[in-house]
C-alpha cells in the first residue's frame, strides 16, 4: 500500500471505468471531492453503489453529466432527480444477491474506493460502519484504493481487509458522515407503538430506515431479551442495549452480539461501536442471507412501504414509473420471517402521504408501479389505525382487513374503487 495524496489516489480511473465507492454515511469523501474535481477530463466513469447520503453525492450534479452515472441499487432522495433525468440508471436485486453479480463478474468492476481505519499492528483496516458488499467488491476489482481515516471505529473480523490488498491510499482526518433521526409526528408514534405492541418477549429484529424505524426502537424498552439481526442500525439501539432489552440471547448463534450490514447515525454510534463486541458489522451474506435468518426463532422483520393495495401488494420503491427507492432487503427478510419458526414479516407506515392528500392504502396500484413484494409473501400491514394479518385470508378478507386500518376519509372512496374494478366486497 503507497500513501499519496487524494489526488493521485484517484488518477488511476480513467474515462469508461466502473468504480464502486463505499457508500452512505461511509463515503470516502475526500477521494470523492478529487474525482469529481476531474470533471473536465473524464467521460462516462459510472459509478456503482447503494444507498447515497443525503447531503453528498456531487457526481450527480447536473454538470456532471456525461463526466460521471450513477448506477444504483437503490434511488434515494439525492439520486431522484438524476433517476428521473437519465443521470442515473436503478440496477433492481435483492441485496442478498449483489455478491453473486459481482463474483460471477455479471457486474465488473475496475476501481473500488472505500473509507477505512488505520492499520493496526498486523496491517489489518477495518471498513468500520459499514460493510454490506464492499469487501467483495473490492476483492474481485482490478484496482483498489482507500481514505485512510482515524475517526473509522473498528467493528468486527469480518470488516478486516489486509493493507497489502490496497494498492493506493490517502490519509484524510475527516469526522464521518451523520444521519440524525429526523423529526417524527404523532401519527409515525401511533405507527410505531402498533408494530411494537405486535413484537414478542425474545424476538429476534430487523429494522429498516427511517423514523418510524428509529421509534419503533423507543417503545421496545419494556421488551425482554430481543435480538437484533439487521441490515442498517441507528443510534436508538445504544439505549435498548445498555437498558438490558437487546441482549441476544435467544438467537442460536452470535450469543450476545446485536448482527449488521451498517451503521447509519451520529459519532455517539460509531464510538459506541469501535472495538464492541456487542456489535458486529458483517457482510450482506450474513446479515440478508434467508438460510441464516430462517434459523432464527421469531424473527421480526419490519419495514416500510409507499402503498400497499388492498390485495395486499406491496410498492416500496415507485411513484407510478419514478423510481425513488428499491427493493433493497425488503423481499429477503420478508422471506426469512417466513421461515422462522413464529417469524413474522411487518410491513409498517402512515396510512396516508405526508401531506394527508393520498391514501397510501389503494384499491389497486397505478398504471406503472413497481410491485416490491408480491402478495402472497406480505403479512402484517400496520398503520396508525391498527394492523391487517393477511396471513391464510382469502382476498377479500384482506381488503376487509386493510380497509380497517385505512384513513377513515378515504375508505369509502377505495372500497368504490376495488368494487369497480374487481367485484362486491
Amino acid at each position: 500500500m503507497k500513501i499519496v495524496s487524494p489526488e493521485e489516489a484517484v488518477s488511476v480511473i480513467k474515462s469508461g471505468q466502473t468504480v464502486f465507492v463505499s457508500h452512505a454515511c461511509n463515503e470516502p469523501v475526500a477521494l470523492v471531492d478529487a474525482l469529481v474535481a476531474r470533471k473536465d477530463e473524464l467521460r462516462d466513469v459510472k459509478i456503482i453503489n447503494g444507498l447515497h447520503h443525503p447531503s453528498r453525492c456531487k457526481y450527480l450534479e447536473p454538470e456532471m453529466d456525461g463526466s460521471f452515472k450513477l448506477l444504483t441499487f437503490l434511488g434515494s432522495p439525492p439520486s431522484r432527480e438524476a433517476l428521473r433525468e437519465g443521470r442515473a440508471e436503478y440496477i433492481p436485486s435483492n441485496i442478498s444477491f449483489m455478491p453473486k453479480l459481482f463474483r460471477e463478474g455479471i457486474i465488473t468492476v475496475d476501481t473500488a474506493v472505500l473509507q477505512l481505519s488505520p492499520p493496526d499492528e498486523r496491517g489489518y483496516m477495518s471498513t468500520g460502519i459499514s460493510l454490506g458488499i464492499a469487501l467483495i467488491v473490492a476483492r474481485v476489482a482490478k484496482t483498489v484504493i482507500a481514505q485512510i481515516n482515524e475517526n473509522v471505529p473498528r467493528t468486527g473480523e469480518p470488516t478486516l481487509i489486509h493493507e497489502s490488498e490496497i494498492e493506493l491510499a490517502a490519509e484524510v482526518t475527516k469526522q464521518l458522515l451523520e444521519m440524525p433521526t429526523g423529526e417524527i409526528g404523532e401519527v409515525e408514534k401511533k405507527v410505531a407503538e402498533n408494530v411494537a405492541d405486535l413484537v414478542p418477549d425474545g424476538a429476534c429484529l430487523q429494522l429498516g430506515l427511517g423514523a418510524v424505524p428509529d421509534m419503533i426502537q423507543r417503545f421496545l424498552v419494556d421488551k425482554k431479551e430481543i435480538g437484533i439481526h439487521s441490515g442498517m442500525l441507528t443510534d436508538g439501539i445504544i439505549d435498548l442495549i445498555e437498558r438490558g432489552v437487546v441482549t441476544n440471547t435467544r438467537k442460536p448463534f452470535d450469543h450476545g452480539v446485536s448482527i449488521t450490514a451498517g451503521l447509519m447515525g451520529t459519532q455517539v454510534l460509531y464510538r459506541y461501536a469501535d472495538n464492541n463486541p456487542r456489535i458486529l458489522v458483517d457482510s450482506v451474506e450474513r446479515t440478508h442471507n434467508i438460510d441464516v435468518l430462517g434459523q432464527i426463532p421469531d424473527f421480526v422483520g419490519i419495514n416500510s412501504a409507499i402503498e400497499v393495495d388492498l390485495r395486499g401488494q406491496i410498492n416500496a420503491e415507485s411513484i407510478g414509473t419514478q423510481q425513488i427507492s428499491g427493493v433493497g432487503g425488503q423481499l429477503d427478510f420478508v422471506r426469512a420471517a417466513e421461515h422462522s419458526p413464529g417469524g413474522m414479516a411487518i410491513t409498517a407506515m402512515t396510512s396516508t402521504s405526508p401531506n394527508g392528500k393520498h391514501s397510501r392504502i389503494v384499491a389497486a396500484p397505478r398504471q406503472g408501479t413497481t410491485i416490491t413484494t408480491p402478495r402472497h409473501d406480505v403479512q402484517f400491514v400496520v398503520t396508525e389505525y391498527g394492523h391487517a394479518d393477511l396471513r391464510g385470508k382469502t382476498l377479500k378478507e384482506r381488503a376487509h382487513s386493510l380497509l380497517k386500518i385505512a384513513p377513515p376519509d378515504f375508505r369509502d372512496q377505495i372500497r368504490e374503487e376495488y368494487e369497480r374494478l374487481m367485484g362486491s366486497l
